[in-house]
């Protein structure tokens, strides 16, 4: 997906940028996206690949996720959306390019960071931030989670499907 090369791209130059700052930084790359070649020689040319984990998919995603201080989500559409639910769930931050679906799920400064775009340089500020304050990224987290307990239960994507699946069988609504 090129959208989520262009976003995984911007967040390996915001990284560089915070790197000499944070010694401790490190950035798991998870999902698809990690194993693209592209982003391994940006970030051999950055200088951080000794700091970049390319995790790929694994069976073990949720521990590799609730490990993370914040996320940033890179995909988009339904993908993006499990994503956000996912890492708020988990009580982690999450950072995301502001557009539609993302201002539908994470709640800006609440649950998490939404940019305009991602600039490396504006990500790297607001990561910054985030990375001094302890105590902000988990309030950040907690609301995420309450937030998705609150608003995104089980039994509601459940009747989500139910009612997708009643309309879609009435084909008397279908138009061409």
């Amino acid at each position: 997906d090129p959208t989520a090369r262009r976003r995984i791209a911007a967040l390996l130059r915001a990284v560089a940028l915070l790197a000499p700052r944070h010694p401790g930084l490190r950035l798991a790359i998870v999902g698809p996206g990690a194993e693209d070649d592209d982003l391994r020689m940006h970030a051999a040319a950055l200088g951080i690949t000794e700091i970049v984990a390319h995790v790929g998919q694994r069976l073990d995603q949720q521990a590799v996720l609730s490990a993370a201080e914040l996320a940033w989500v890179a995909a988009g559409g339904d993908n993006a959306a499990f994503g956000y639910l996912d890492l708020m769930a988990l009580r982690v931050p999450v950072l995301a390019e502001r557009d539609a679906l993302s201002s539908r799920y994470v709640a800006d400064g609440i649950c998490g960071v939404l940019l305009a775009q991602p600039d490396p340089g504006t990500m790297a500020a607001r990561i910054a931030v985030l990375l001094a304050h302890g105590e902000r990224r988990s309030a950040m987290g907690n609301a995420g989670r309450a937030r998705v307990t609150r608003d995104f239960s089980e039994q509601d994507m459940v009747d989500g499907f139910e009612r997708a699946t009643e309309i879609a069988r009435d084909r008397s609504r279908w138009r061409t």
